[in-house]
């Protein structure tokens, strides 16, 4: 799996051989929410936070039942200060997992924390 690969590459640092490996397949593979997924992580660590916002929002669309998704897509939305949409996210994530970690994160939002 492609997904596999983009991980092994990340896994040695090279960060660079993983955006390619993986920008290659997901032209084959556009509906893979697992590529999404990882474009979205690279494109975070790049300091890009509106194209990883980008990638992680298609990701939650292909993957709708995702809690790990949802749950970086609201942490996204907090550092952006897209505050109501990340509440929807953080909120998806706690109702398809029980994490103390995301209902944390819903509990921080709502308080206007």
């Amino acid at each position: 799996r492609p997904e596999q690969a983009v991980w092994g590459f990340l896994k040695m640092g090279d960060k660079e051989a993983a955006k390619q490996f993986a920008l290659k397949a997901v032209v084959d593979r556009p509906s893979s929410a697992g590529l999404q997924e990882l474009l979205g992580e690279i494109a975070i660590s790049e300091n890009d936070d509106a194209l990883g916002l980008e990638y992680y929002r298609r990701a939650a669309e292909l993957e709708p039942n995702s809690h790990s998704i949802h749950f970086k897509l609201a942490k996204i939305l907090v550092r952006v200060g897209m505050r109501e949409e990340a509440i929807a996210h953080a909120d998806a994530a706690a109702q398809l997992s029980p994490s103390p970690e995301y209902r944390a994160l819903l509990q921080d939002l709502m308080s206007g924390r």
